[in-house]
């Protein structure tokens, strides 16, 4: 009745070239908003073509607690990793080291994910006041509504038009809501999408944790140069062969008709989904001379080359870095870390750390204080530093003795220069010479095998000592046992003349005195005159 009527005012005509038509409707049972808009376009050939879309909104983004604790654990991760990289970034300032900081990568996309994240919260709220104000509005609207429009109608009143125009009015703000709604909805997913790319690309700094998955990272990271040229081949080789079948196929077939529908239809002959019967239907012959030059320029020739891409980075990267910790030995590792946590050397016990020891190194060798800190700890330094340090033919060394002998006990000892031989592992570099990467290996077994030794020197040891007082132990028992065992025989062995007899009636034990006749129940030595005594005769 709306289009009538603006057709009836000459609001649509044959000059109209677009209509919309557009209706909201709201759900009590699933409190859902919808916004049906269909667009209608009159083409100056006569055809007419409509599309159809349509929106959806939650009147209530929260209608319990269990929506609410998802968002609030992410945003509780979201401010934990901004307190942590603000401290970060208050010691770096302290340091003087800020500029250093912000050149690193890996910082920079931290505080890109926590911008992103701030803007993906402020989004979410200003969606969530939009969500209020289009509830507000809805019940806003006047619950009847004019059965005729007042320019229908001959005889209108006041009331009626001011009643149709306030209805209409709160009608369109419910419609300009909706568009609002739509307008935060599309930036907030916008802003999600980027910030779903920072997170993963934030991954690959969690991967640079495990040597084997940092070793794919490292593999796309260093193949990605010629990964880059490859495409450049490719992408001129493909378009040729899309444009090739665009004026082959485009005048009979339909998915060939265009450019973009042809370049389309070569990924789906890539994927074998294509009709090769449409498409040979007008020259048998170029189709099979087109389709098996496209087989094997770009499936045999051009992907494979992609795959011994990969496959040659991967084993230079690997080369490179050697051996590295699988996953499950790093697992193990953690939790050898907490059980140390919870045991008493580590978390009851006052104990040396890292920084204290490398304070006690640097005071005795104080030109090698900054070189110990970047071996051991893994802080970044200048260039000068780590060539004075490459230049060094042997480093200072420090043992388990000289820790235990600067006051620190024999497990913490123990634990920090098994740390630190990890640390220096993971740092050593692998030379391109098969026999340098020959000698680290050799090096860090023995160094491994050393340690191992020591480990197993001190268990024998300690081994030695508990069976050497166990078995003191035994001999002082065993002298023990021998004389409470020759009492027991003394006691147990009869006087000259008696015997033990069998009591046929009863089938007890009796002790007899073959020449004067006495029988007792007990031994002869415990017998008293006058009790148990039987007189056989």
């Amino acid at each position: 009745r709306r289009v009538e009527s603006l057709r009836q005012r000459k609001w649509l005509d044959s000059s109209t070239s677009h209509l919309r038509i557009e209706a909201v409707f709201f759900s009590g049972e699933l409190r859902l908003y919808t916004m049906l808009s269909i667009d209608i376009d009159f083409l100056r050939g006569g055809v007419i073509q409509s599309s159809a879309n349509t929106r959806t909104q939650v009147c209530n983004p929260y209608p319990d607690l269990g929506f609410i604790f998802p968002d609030f654990l992410w945003f509780c991760l979201v401010f934990v990793l901004f307190q942590q990289e603000f401290r970060q970034l208050q010691v770096e300032a302290r340091k003087g080291t800020l500029l250093l900081y912000f050149t690193e990568m890996w910082n920079i996309l931290d505080w890109s994910s926590i911008v992103f994240g701030l803007v993906v919260i402020v989004r979410w709220i200003l969606i969530i006041d939009q969500v209020g104000t289009l509830n507000t509005l809805t019940v806003a609207i006047p619950g009847q509504v004019p059965p005729v429009p007042v320019w229908e109608t001959q005889q209108v009143s006041l009331s009626d038009v001011q009643s149709e125009r306030e209805y209409h009015s709160r009608l369109s703000d419910v419609f300009n809501a909706m568009n609002e709604m739509e307008v935060h909805t599309r930036a907030h997913n916008i802003v999600i999408f980027w910030y779903i790319l920072i997170i993963l690309a934030r991954f690959f700094k969690g991967f640079k944790g495990q040597p084997r998955v940092a070793l794919i990272s490292e593999t796309l990271r260093i193949g990605s140069v010629d990964v880059v040229h490859w495409v450049l081949i490719f992408g001129l080789v493909f378009f040729n062969f899309a444009v090739g079948g665009h004026l082959l196929f485009g005048v009979r077939v339909k998915e060939w008709s265009s450019f973009s529908m042809s370049v389309n239809q070569c990924f789906r002959v890539l994927l074998g989904q294509f009709d090769y019967e449409a498409m040979a239907e007008w020259s048998p012959v170029l189709v099979g001379v087109w389709f098996w030059s496209f087989i094997v320029v770009i499936y045999m020739l051009t992907l494979k080359l992609l795959v011994a891409i990969v496959i040659d980075t991967y084993m230079h990267v690997r080369a490179h870095a050697g051996q590295g910790q699988t996953l499950y030995s790093q697992t193990k590792e953690i939790l050898s870390e907490l059980r140390w946590s919870f045991s008493y050397e580590g978390g009851h016990r006052e104990h040396a750390t890292l920084e204290g020891l490398l304070d006690v190194l640097v005071g005795e060798h104080p030109e090698m204080g900054q070189i110990l800190r970047t071996n051991l700890l893994g802080i970044q330094t200048d260039g000068k530093v780590r060539r004075k340090w490459a230049g060094m033919e042997r480093p200072v060394e420090v043992t388990l003795k000289d820790l235990v002998a600067r006051g620190i006990d024999v497990p913490t000892a123990e634990r920090l220069v098994q740390r630190c031989n990890k640390s220096v592992r993971k740092q050593l570099p692998y030379g391109e010479n098969m026999l340098d990467r020959l000698s680290v290996g050799v090096e860090m077994e023995l160094r491994e095998m050393r340690s191992r030794l020591v480990k197993t020197d001190r268990e024998f040891k300690d081994w030695q000592q508990d069976s050497l007082s166990k078995l003191k132990s035994v001999a002082r028992k065993q002298r023990r046992c021998t004389k409470v065992a020759k009492f027991v025989r003394k006691d147990c062995e009869l006087p000259p003349g008696w015997s033990v007899q069998i009591d046929e009636e009863t089938g007890d034990e009796y002790y007899l005195h073959e020449a004067s006749g006495v029988a007792a129940w007990t031994l002869p030595r415990s017998l008293q005159p006058g009790r148990n005594v039987i007189t056989m005769g």
